[in-house]
């Protein structure tokens, strides 16, 4: 069978797209994104279930519409050229309008091939999905690499659709969801991603950060889930599992071989494991490739020694979720670190020569406004390299939004016909205002003596074009203009930092 894979873009109108049109057609630019994005990954989810599809047999495409810059007419077309017979779209939260007129257009143009939604926000919510999306025919729930095969045994006739874990999907009226399918004990299970299905992309150069003078980017995940359980989070909900070392290595020895030099580990806290860090960080070192690195790790989990570690291995940038810059807030968001190890790693990391890259939830229940202006002063005073400051939007059925909910705080509901989500709190009473208020402390410390000494002294040592041009888009006021990948939270960041949800 002829199956296309889809990641959205969030893109409306054909004119934002002018720069990636040629004669009528598509093509793949040289650092896709420009200056409108700051940061442009891969979709590895994709990629993941993808790939046993294809080692199945199967005839598989993944468009990148997100990084292509599509609109939904032209990924409508893309996927009319293909002619697939099972079309597979990845669905988060914040992309949910988009995807439902995608699926109607889709639907409408090849009415012979039943979409699937899989992602986060089906993972989490599939009743909702199958109840307002009338042209998603199923919903993959969890781990997508183990249900796409078995839906396309299902639609060959040689399997039952009540068989397969995981699986969603409408009986009459009534909708029916399976058991989730387990990760298993073993994660080397999982075969690695398959790029070739992106090589034009990559070869384009399409996938970069702005921070990053390299051009080969690519990404990679050594551990699925998160072992802990923060209030505004649901990866933690998943058993944490770990690819093996080999694997680990094999991996990246295949990137390298294919021209990569700069990977950015999507794993939510690469140092949970200290000893397999450690491991990981040593068989790098000995490889002695040229890479750059940028790893993601929890404040309570780094100390100088891996630091020097991380570095000798070609860490650029380490990325913290450091949240808050007040301990009662932190304390409600069950984060179970403390302002004092949010200070101690922003330190440590510029120390040890790494960029020290972090974000903060700003809005949450319970936070007062002197909360509040305690975080700016916070920032102000580490001065972090970079911060990216996301007004709360509550992911579905995460305690936050289900507190919320409860409490008749809740304002929006991820469906459809919503435009916007968010707490009402004592300090967020109207979003826009808020908004306005988060991004007047974010400029001012964006234009402060202090940090646009540190941004030309890191300059000066580490020249870097693109955001030295971002710089003045950001001194000229344009900082809406700026954003990369959506995320979960509504984002107002001087990097665009993105907040993941769930593969």
């Amino acid at each position: 069978m002829r199956v296309l894979f889809i990641q959205p873009s969030e893109i409306a109108s054909a004119a934002l797209t002018a720069p990636y049109r040629k004669h009528g057609r598509f093509k793949v630019v040289e650092g896709s994104g420009g200056l409108s994005r700051v940061i442009t990954l891969p979709p590895l989810g994709l990629l993941y279930v993808a790939t046993p599809v294809a080692q199945a047999g199967h005839e598989v495409s993944v468009l990148d519409a997100y990084t292509l810059q599509l609109t939904v007419g032209e990924t409508v077309q893309e996927a009319v050229d293909f002619q697939p017979d099972l079309i597979g779209i990845s669905l988060y939260s914040p992309y949910i309008r988009v995807v439902n007129r995608l699926a109607d257009r889709l639907k409408s143009a090849l009415p012979n091939a039943p979409i699937v939604a899989g992602g986060g926000h089906p993972s989490v919510m599939p009743d909702q999905v199958l109840k307002e999306l009338p042209a998603i025919d199923y919903v993959v729930s969890g781990w997508g690499e183990f249900v796409m095969p078995a839906i396309l045994d299902f639609l060959q006739g040689q399997r039952t659709k009540e068989s397969i874990p995981g699986f969603g999907y409408r009986e009459g009226n009534l909708i029916v969801k399976n058991p989730r399918y387990q990760l298993p004990k073993n994660l080397d299970e999982i075969p690695s991603p398959n790029r070739d299905l992106l090589k034009e992309m990559y070869d384009h150069h399409s996938y970069f950060n702005i921070l990053s003078n390299r051009k080969n980017m690519d990404v990679l995940m050594t551990s699925r889930c998160c072992p802990y359980a923060c209030g505004y989070c649901f990866t933690g909900r998943g058993k944490y599992a770990e690819h093996s070392l080999d694997r680990v290595i094999e991996e990246m020895d295949g990137m390298v071989a294919r021209g990569i030099d700069a990977i950015e580990i999507m794993d939510d806290t690469f140092t949970f494991n200290r000893r397999r860090a450690d491991q990981i960080l040593d068989r790098i070192i000995e490889k002695a490739w040229d890479l750059e690195l940028r790893v993601h790790s929890r404040v309570d989990h780094i100390d100088m020694p891996l630091l020097r570690k991380l570095k000798r291995a070609g860490t650029r940038a380490i990325s913290y979720g450091m949240e808050s810059g007040s301990d009662p807030v932190l304390r409600l968001m069950r984060k179970k670190t403390t302002v004092a190890q949010n200070e101690e790693a922003c330190r440590l990391t510029k120390k040890a020569g790494i960029l020290c890259s972090t974000s903060w939830i700003l809005g949450y229940p319970g936070e007062t406004r002197e909360m509040l202006e305690e975080t700016f002063r916070f920032v102000a005073r580490i001065l972090p390299d970079t911060f990216t400051f996301n007004v709360l939007a509550p992911l579905p059925n995460t305690p936050v939004y289900q507190e919320a909910k409860e409490r008749g705080a809740l304002v929006g509901d991820w469906s459809v016909g919503c435009d916007k989500v968010y707490v009402k709190t004592e300090v967020v009473q109207d979003l826009e205002k808020f908004s306005e208020l988060v991004t007047k402390a974010q400029r001012r410390i964006l234009v402060s003596f202090h940090y646009l000494a540190q941004v030309f002294l890191h300059w000066i040592r580490h020249p870097n074009v693109r955001l030295l041009k971002l710089g003045f888009k950001v001194l000229n006021g344009r900082l809406r203009r700026i954003g990369g990948r959506s995320g979960d939270m509504r984002r107002i960041g001087n990097t665009g930092e993105m907040r993941r949800e769930a593969d």
